[in-house]
């Protein structure tokens, strides 16, 4: 390697050179010490043993660490060692990286180095990993803005597990490394499927108790929908067989799909007015619940009809909903009244209309409308499926009461 100029305060310990050489080879040997020394001098390392040439073992120490010491040829030492620091300390200065000091020595012979990160960490590495350790921090870190992802921690290594954010949404504690193989491709892969599907994403907005991520998509019919990222494909499939199903049966889909046990509107092309269905329900075949009504909502529209009161069945306010507007089974303008036959369903588990999850559905659907028609000052009328025989009696009891306060309100006016 060619020559180098030195400081002229450097300071050189002529007592440890002892080389035999004469003449010529004596100032080339001087020449030669003097360079070592430079060397040493500019990595913090000093000469504790005797020098006598560039090829003779001599014992080396770290300046700010004693304890670390090195045995080997001068020669080695220049083409070896001291390109290996300068070169590293190079690496870390394009990397907005910041060396601290070596703070020790692998088995192998490679020194330890402690350095300070530029995304605030400091850590301990070994100099000759250094290059991976960038190369797999970059990647980390470019496939976590990738997704809008970021984290509150540094970048240790790969195994060390961090406290991770997507769209604000904290994950659960993870390694980098199970970022990139697992988190980050179920990302991808869902924006893809959502693509193919012609949804669009909005936002991610929690995480399971499993740890999955919830997502917030607009569907292709201009539905919002809260989902699983795990459920996705699932979704998919049962819209395309409820949509296969109703264009089969030349039924008319007027309200977005958002879940096999969530009611969607639907004309029947029967003649009656169009009518909420839950789509496991539908695919079951059951229809038009005019044409299909149960026997305690076809008694209360042939009172309604026989004694000429005007009703709207299955009517929604557009205020009221969750997830979409809730129908109310009949609503009696003139007497601003809500009527709702409430089967064995809104009461017990039952298979054939959903199971546990639409049975709790149904709870909170019905306390909804509960409550709105309490804040809105709407009559509600509810009967029970097991009060089925007295329906005629309930609805006599119910218009009279309502005619007599329709009455005494008159007259205070």
């Amino acid at each position: 390697m060619g020559s180098k100029e030195y400081s002229k305060d450097l300071i050189v310990d002529w007592n440890k050179f002892k080389s035999n050489a004469k003449g010529k080879m004596l100032e080339r040997a001087k020449q030669g010490y003097i360079e070592f020394c430079g060397m040493l001098n500019e990595v913090d390392f000093k000469l504790v043993s005797d020098y006598v040439n560039s090829q003779e073992k001599v014992e080396l120490t770290y300046i700010r660490n004693d304890s670390i010491r090195i045995n080997m040829m001068p020669n080695s030492f220049k083409t070896q060692t001291y390109k290996s620091i300068i070169s590293f300390k190079a690496k870390l200065k394009e990397n907005n990286d910041e060396f601290i000091k070596f703070i020790g020595s692998t088995n192998r012979g490679s020194l330890m180095v402690r350095i300070k990160t530029f995304d605030g960490g400091k850590i301990n590495l070994d100099i000759t990993a250094y290059s991976r350790f960038v190369k797999a921090r970059q990647d980390f870190y470019d496939k976590l803005k990738e997704v809008n992802g970021y984290t509150t921690d540094f970048y240790m290594r790969k195994d060390v597990k961090m406290n991770l954010y997507i769209d604000d949404v904290k994950l659960n504690l993870m390694t980098s490394n199970d970022f990139k193989r697992c988190t980050y491709k179920v990302i991808i892969n869902f924006k893809k499927q959502l693509k193919e599907n012609n949804d669009t994403f909005v936002k991610f907005t929690n995480i399971t108790n499993s740890g999955n991520l919830m997502a917030k998509i607009k569907t292709l019919n201009n539905g919002e929908i809260d989902i699983d990222v795990g459920a996705y494909c699932k979704f998919t499939e049962g819209r395309r067989s409820t949509y296969g199903y109703c264009k089969e049966k030349g039924y008319k889909i007027l309200s977005p799909y958002i879940g096999a046990l969530d009611k969607m509107l639907i004309d029947f092309n029967c003649g009656h007015n169009p009518h909420w269905i839950i789509p496991s329900v539908l695919k079951n075949g059951i229809s038009c619940p005019v044409c299909n009504e149960s026997k305690g909502e076809k008694t209360i529209r042939l009172y309604l009809e026989n004694n000429n009161i005007k009703f709207k069945q299955e009517y929604v306010f557009a205020d009221c909903k969750h997830k979409y507007t809730l129908p109310f089974d009949f609503y009696i303008p003139n007497y601003n009244l809500c009527i709702e036959f409430d089967g064995i369903q809104h009461f017990e588990v039952r298979e054939h209309f959903g199971g546990n999850k639409e049975f709790k559905n149904t709870q909170i659907r019905d306390e909804i409308k509960n409550k709105y028609c309490k804040d809105n000052n709407i009559n509600l009328l509810r009967i029970p499926y097991w009060k089925l025989d007295n329906i005629e009696n309930i609805l006599d009891e119910e218009f009279d009461r309502l005619r007599k306060l329709n009455n005494e309100l008159k007259e205070i006016i």
